[in-house]
């Protein structure tokens, strides 16, 4: 069986950073990934700022958590729609 390489299975509880169960919110300064989920309709109940890094912070659902997964994955939401809401965020970051 040539070309298969077995992978050695993870501890899924070492990927998830301590505490992250007991937050009631998905903070993430990640900026296209905050557009998707807006696209999806979500939105961020606040943001805080870390030096020059400004972080979204998202009620955590179920749903939330899906959708952030399926960002992972791939999945599309309208180019337009996507361009609007990272100009939106955009502007928000640099108080415009």
């Amino acid at each position: 069986m040539a070309g298969l390489v077995d992978v050695p299975q993870l501890d899924k509880s070492a990927d998830v950073p301590r505490g992250f169960e007991e937050q009631s919110y998905f903070s993430t300064d990640h900026l296209y990934l905050t557009g998707f989920l807006i696209c999806c309709g979500h939105n961020f109940v606040s943001t805080s700022s870390n030096g020059s890094r400004i972080s979204f912070e998202f009620s955590k659902t179920p749903a939330l958590l899906g959708d952030v997964a399926r960002y992972m994955s791939g999945a599309l939401v309208p180019a337009r729609q996507f361009s609007f809401e990272i100009l939106r965020l955009k502007r928000t970051i640099h108080g415009g």
